[in-house]
């Protein structure tokens, strides 16, 4: 996650949901390992990130709870698509 000036980026990694399981349970704890290792860590922190490794499950949850928050922006905006 980069952040500054209170807004953040996140970066995920998503697939369609044809994968299986075991293959996104694989790619995970590769990546969180990945994220783990001194050396990346180091070089994402000199970048200004913040390493927050997570699951599938948190980013469904995650998802799901920023598609409300934004669609509740929205709604109260009154923007409306063309």
């Amino acid at each position: 996650m980069f952040s500054s000036h209170g807004r953040t980026s996140e970066i995920r990694l998503s697939s369609s949901t044809v994968l299986r399981r075991e293959i996104v349970s694989a790619l995970n704890k590769e990546i969180n390992a990945a994220l783990a290792d001194p050396e990346i860590a180091a070089k994402l922190a000199s970048l200004g990130a913040t390493v927050l490794p997570s699951s599938p499950a948190g980013a469904a949850t995650f998802i799901d709870e920023e598609t409300e928050k934004w669609r509740t922006v929205v709604k109260f905006s009154g923007a409306k698509s063309n």
